[in-house]
């Protein structure tokens, strides 16, 4: 059992030493290059399609390495998020930019079910302010609920499956 449980820590860092590395790679390509800190806003796009694969793959795991896999996609939002945040303090021109490309991985982290996003956002928008990073917040949080929903669905198909198996097996 601890050495199960041993696993499921190291797995747990292993995708998180990865989102790491990602980040990390894109900052040092930054500073060697023109320190725009382009490749550490584009290195929002793996992070969200590793965050995808956590979401996707998730729910059909052991269930120790489904919470773990929950997690993995929850970080990899708020990283997605911090990054944006970042880039988007170092000014206006930065922040549209920026935000283009976090919307490209906001869409990316939740994918199918943050094609509600577009919708959302218009019905929401004349209720924000026009800052950039309340416009990313926003379009974190809808991302984050579509893909609350989208695990929530995954878990009950996995189940249903779960269940045929059981009774053909008994059958």
């Amino acid at each position: 059992m601890n050495n199960a449980k041993s696993r499921v820590k190291f797995l747990r860092n292993r995708v998180f030493v990865i989102y790491m590395l990602i980040v990390l790679a894109a900052v040092i390509f930054d500073l060697l290059g023109d320190r725009s800190f382009g490749a550490l806003m584009l290195s929002a796009l793996p992070v969200a399609a590793l965050a995808l694969g956590c979401l996707l793959v998730g729910p059909w795991l052991a269930p120790e390495r489904r919470k773990m896999a929950f997690k993995n996609w929850l970080i990899g939002g708020v990283l997605i998020l911090g990054v944006t945040l970042i880039f988007s303090s170092i000014g206006d021109a930065q922040a549209k930019t920026g935000e283009l490309i976090f919307t490209y991985a906001a869409l990316v982290l939740a994918f199918p079910s943050s094609l509600v996003l577009p919708f959302t956002v218009t019905w929401i928008g004349p209720l924000i302010s026009n800052t950039a990073w309340i416009r990313e917040v926003v379009v974190l949080i809808v991302c984050v609920a579509a893909g609350g929903a989208e695990w929530w669905v995954l878990n009950w198909l996995r189940e249903k499956v779960a269940q045929r198996r059981r009774g053909s097996v008994q059958a």
